[in-house]
Order: C-alpha cells, then sequence, then structure tokens
C-alpha cells in the first residue's frame, strides 16, 4: 500500500499539531508526506513537492500506518557514543554567552 488510509479528523489534527510545534524540519516534512497522501496525492507526486524520494515518501508512510506519529520520528542510530556530557556542554554554553572580558 503506497497511501496512507483516510485520516479520521483527529489524525489530521494530530498531524497538524505536530507539524505546527515541532522543531524538526524532517519531522514536519514527513507530517506533509501523510497529510498529501490523505488529499489523495501519489507518492511520486508527494516526492516532488516535498523534495525527497519516492522511497522515502512510501517508506514514511508505511512507519506511520505501523507505529503512528511516533514512526515519523528519527530513530536512534548506532555508532559512537558522545564524548561531550550533557554537563559539560551546559558549561560551554554558558561560558560561550558570557562577556569575554569576564572570562
Amino acid at each position: 500500500m503506497n497511501r496512507v488510509h483516510t485520516l479520521s479528523d483527529e489524525d489530521i489534527q494530530a498531524l497538524e499539531r505536530l507539524h505546527r510545534d515541532t522543531d524538526d524540519a524532517d519531522v514536519r516534512s514527513r507530517c506533509d508526506m501523510i497529510l498529501l497522501s490523505n488529499e489523495g496525492l501519489s507518492p511520486p507526486q508527494i516526492a516532488k513537492r516535498v523534495r525527497f524520494s519516492r522511497y522515502t515518501v512510501v517508506r514514511f508512510i508505511h512507519r506511520y500506518e505501523a507505529e503512528g506519529l511516533q514512526g515519523l520520528y528519527t530513530k536512534p542510530r548506532s555508532g559512537r557514543p558522545r564524548r561531550v556530557t550533557p554537563e559539560y556542554e551546559t558549561e560551554l554554553l554558558a561560558a560561550v554567552e558570557k562577556e569575554p572580558r569576564s572570562l
């Protein structure tokens, strides 16, 4: 299935709310994909509008169908763990925001 099932009004409102409230541009684009699919556009048409590949559009339609809104978020990836602790990052940001003469 390459199109999202017909969404309820609650589903549409939840997607629009997530689109409006998130700071993540990828999540916002994925919300657009689902909403456009609900309007009847095909994956190639959606891909052209949101500037992602057809494969990506179909993948997120399937993830939304399987997982709901949580399927629109980026999943954690494997790789090297961060070396910077959250505490150090907080201290660093505080130091960067200080006046240079106060250091």
